[in-house]
């Protein structure tokens, strides 16, 4: 565990001793947030790549006459 002295040690000396004498239970709950943290990050990102694409397809088909502008997006046709 932690010395007896640890609340008298700068914050310097305290954070690297905490580290080397963590275990995993104590860095658990922090590695659990940052996971899921990543894993919304990446579900965001591939919900937002997904909508782009799905955009581009719509104007593509409408663009190109195949669909009717259905969803009233009047899309810029070059």
């Amino acid at each position: 565990m932690l010395p007896r002295n640890f609340h008298r040690l700068p914050v310097y000396r305290q954070v690297p001793m905490f580290i080397a004498r963590a275990s995993l239970a104590d860095w658990a709950p922090i590695l659990l947030a940052v996971g899921a943290f990543l894993f919304l990050g990446l579900v965001g990102n591939l919900a937002y790549e997904d909508a782009v694409a799905e955009d581009a397809h719509y104007t593509d088909m409408v663009c190109n006459g195949y669909w009717p502008d259905y969803q009233q997006r009047k899309p810029k046709c070059e």
